[in-house]
């Protein structure tokens, strides 16, 4: 659907059919990490969900910006993550909307269709988004045809969080790697990280 000339302006039909196949996928995670994180011990756990999702936001495909993409679309994709509690981190840091600026697809094919369609959404009241930012160049070939989305987060210590968070991960959209429980790559300790 990003290639040249595969989508009409203003086709919000069209542009909403393409996407409905990745909407699959953020169902499927968050139903799992509300049965996983169900237990009283995860109160409040911080959670991160990050990731190509291949599919545009319905934060950016707004009537603000209805001049940049010449429809409103509510993309199911992330209006699941919206309306269980995530916060889209770079649209909360960066609330304007500018299509070229934002766009994660695609620093290889600059003649295609040009979108965010990466996201970083998180939730739990001691995290915050502090600043974010995306990475297209590399000293040789970038290795993706997805622009990369960096986000720092900030843990407040002050919302006292448990002696230590650490939950495995149990990658549900990979149905390969559903047994494959090891760390995440961050654990929170004290209100630190390593």
């Amino acid at each position: 659907m990003w290639e040249a000339g595969t989508r009409k302006w203003g086709d919000a039909v069209r542009v909403l059919a393409a996407c409905e196949a990745s909407a699959r996928e953020p169902r499927k995670l968050h139903a799992a990490l509300e049965q996983r994180l169900s237990g009283p011990e995860f109160a409040g756990v911080p959670i991160v969900i990050a990731g190509g999702f291949d599919s545009m936001s319905h934060l950016d495909y707004s009537e603000i910006a209805l001049a940049q993409h010449g429809c409103v679309v509510d993309f199911p994709t992330s209006r699941e993550l919206s309306d269980a509690g995530f916060r889209d981190a770079y649209r909360e840091l960066d609330p304007h909307i500018d299509r070229r600026a934002d766009r994660t697809w695609t620093p290889r094919f600059p003649e295609q269709s040009q979108d965010r369609i990466d996201h970083v959404y998180y939730r739990g009241a001691p995290l915050r988004a502090q600043r974010s930012w995306t990475i297209e160049t590399n000293v040789e070939r970038f290795p993706s045809d997805h622009t990369a989305l960096a986000v720092d987060f900030r843990l407040d210590t002050g919302a006292a969080p448990p002696d230590r968070w650490s939950v495995s991960s149990c990658a549900v959209v990979d149905q390969r790697l559903a047994s494959d429980h090891r760390p995440v790559l961050a654990e929170f300790v004290l209100g630190a990280h390593r």
